[in-house]
């Protein structure tokens, strides 16, 4: 990967973080669109320029998206029904940790140049 390793989780965790701060549309849909988006940002990120605690948030917004073992009953995606599942103290958690990872990425991203 050339160029700067935090450009695509800089932009894709700030995606996320603003579809979790006002959800326009449904409430699990926002929460969906913010795992897809997660997803993307970490996809080619190697974890091991992750620091300050970043690695724990990461596990944490992992661990938060995990579908194994779901069903999809209704057909609205793994993710929607992950999400549609979530307890508030969970929504918070995912929110807080995705949050602290934009602006960790934000800083890095600023920090390495580009």
């Amino acid at each position: 990967m050339s160029g700067n390793p935090y450009s695509t989780p800089k932009e894709k965790f700030a995606i996320a973080r603003s579809a979790l701060m006002v959800p326009v549309q449904d409430e699990s849909d926002a929460i969906a669109s913010a795992f897809f988006h997660v997803g993307l940002g970490l996809y080619h990120f190697d974890r091991a320029h992750a620091d300050e605690g970043i690695p724990d948030r990461l596990a944490k917004i992992d661990c938060a998206m995990d579908t194994d073992g779901l069903f999809d009953p209704d057909g609205r995606g793994l993710h929607r029904a992950k999400a549609a599942n979530m307890t508030v103290e969970d929504k918070r958690t995912f929110s807080r940790n995705v949050d602290e990872c934009a602006t960790w990425f934000a800083r890095a991203y600023w920090k390495a140049g580009s």
